[in-house]
């Protein structure tokens, strides 16, 4: 099980290693991190997730990412989703269907959504979202 970081502060969606999806056409992106450190994607893929919309599954991969994928809150808002944080999880909804949820991580303080993609190869590292608040 892939999990990721719901981010409301980033850009687009990143991932620290590479993700099952379709490789899209590359056009290197850097991104200044809270460190102030730079870091520049090495793929674009769309993610293979099909609750997504279609305009919200285009993700960077950044091998810089060690820890935590993240998920773009503003990507998801902007695909006509809607994000419900709450004292002990993160809802997404679109259409009035919840199409992804997952719980807050207690030691992190963070919110996380397990992410299930289609034809995932059983021997794949699970990844994470992350939110960060």
């Amino acid at each position: 099980m892939v999990h990721a970081n719901p981010d409301i502060a980033c850009t687009g969606h990143f991932f620290g290693q590479d993700c099952v999806g379709k490789e899209m056409e590359h056009e290197p992106i850097s991104v200044i991190c809270a460190n102030n450190s730079e870091m520049t994607s090495v793929k674009t893929k769309e993610l293979n997730i099909e609750e997504l919309p279609q305009e919200a599954r285009k993700c960077h991969i950044c091998p810089d990412m060690k820890d935590k994928n993240l998920l773009s809150v503003p990507v998801l808002c902007d695909a006509g989703c809607m994000c419900v944080f709450c004292k002990h999880k993160i809802t997404i909804i679109k259409d009035n269907k919840i199409i992804m949820e997952g719980p807050r991580d207690k030691p992190t303080n963070l919110w996380t959504i397990p992410i299930t993609q289609k034809n995932q190869p059983t021997n794949e590292m699970n990844q994470s979202l992350a939110i960060v608040p």
